[in-house]
């Protein structure tokens, strides 16, 4: 993946990023590694793959995601979906 496409600001939270076969679908997995909840503002690029709006939604929670702050519990995951149009 190319570098600067997904960028937490907080080093706690680690992420794991897949593009769909078809290119059209971007997958962010965000990780907390550490015994404690953790926030972060990560700031999503989608644009260093392709170029285009898109949706992004929270699979974990089943909603859009506004804004960019997560908060994960001890050892939490959140999975984000970016969907090019």
């Amino acid at each position: 993946m190319r570098e600067g496409l997904v960028t937490p600001d907080n080093s706690n939270i680690e992420t794991i990023k897949a593009l769909s076969p078809d290119k059209k679908t971007l997958f962010v997995v965000l990780m907390n590694n550490r015994t404690e909840p953790t926030s972060a503002t990560v700031r999503l690029q989608p644009e260093k793959i392709r170029s285009g709006n898109g949706r992004l939604t929270g699979l974990t929670q089943g909603k859009s995601v506004s804004g960019s702050t997560v908060t994960l519990p001890p050892f939490g995951v959140e999975v984000w979906q970016y969907v090019w149009q």
